[in-house]
């Protein structure tokens, strides 16, 4: 038998054992809590860490846009410039295709004729606010080969205001491009055609029209008409 004493010992130590037990109790629900409270405060800063990368996408996405508008703009900035600078008056151009008599033999050719109307000179020509004299020009090329190149390249260069200008007497001008109509070659003075594909190639490309701005499959037959206002208003709404 368990003497009193002994006992007594034993409710004391399973009092103090039950104290101890409910102190780890508390002790593990107080760090359960920091563990949810740690988690809580980790999933927020996930979120916020998720929140800085999309606005960082955001934000760099609305640089890229912002650069690009800024490129078109700069790109219409430029253009519109060159067309409130430009000096060739509205006029029209036809390019037909035909075959013509060269050294008594008939040559497929590409006939281009430019026709400006009469006009009022811009701020850009010799005699602001005088009327300017219209005119036709007309030139040829082989239809073969480079020639071909060429002549979308002259298109290329009316279209941009580059081929003609008006005078100081007010008379409208071709500007440093060079047109020769085969018909009026001297058997004895013609030069070569290539040669003179060549040269019209070189003034052209001196104007800077290459021909990496030339489209292959444009059509060689088309007649058009070139503004330099209306042109303005393209880019405008381009």
């Amino acid at each position: 038998m368990v003497d009193l004493q002994t006992r007594k010992e034993l409710i004391e130590a399973l009092i103090q054992a039950k104290q101890e037990l409910d102190k780890a109790e508390t002790t593990r629900t107080e760090l359960c809590d920091e563990v949810k409270q740690v988690k809580h405060d980790l999933d927020n800063l996930e979120k916020a860490r998720q929140n800085v990368e999309d606005e960082l996408k955001r934000t760099k996405e609305d640089l890229a846009r912002v650069e690009r508008e800024m490129e078109v703009a700069q790109t219409k900035i430029l253009h519109i410039k060159g067309y409130y600078e430009w000096t060739q008056p509205a006029g029209t151009v036809s390019a037909k295709t035909s075959k013509d008599v060269v050294l008594l033999a008939d040559i497929p050719t590409i006939k281009m004729s430019f026709t400006f109307q009469d006009g009022i000179q811009t701020h850009v020509h010799p005699s602001p606010g005088k009327p300017y004299k219209g005119g036709k020009f007309t030139g040829r090329l082989v239809f073969e080969g480079e020639a071909l190149l060429v002549c979308r390249m002259m298109k290329a260069a009316f279209r941009r205001g580059r081929m003609f200008t008006v005078s100081k007497n007010g008379k409208v001008i071709l500007d440093g491009v060079s047109l020769f109509n085969y018909k009026e070659w001297s058997s004895i003075f013609r030069a070569p055609l290539s040669h003179y594909t060549q040269k019209v190639k070189a003034e052209l490309m001196a104007k800077g029209i290459t021909e990496e701005d030339i489209d292959p499959t444009e059509e060689l037959e088309e007649t058009f008409i070139v503004d330099g206002l209306s042109m303005i208003e393209v880019v405008l709404n381009s």
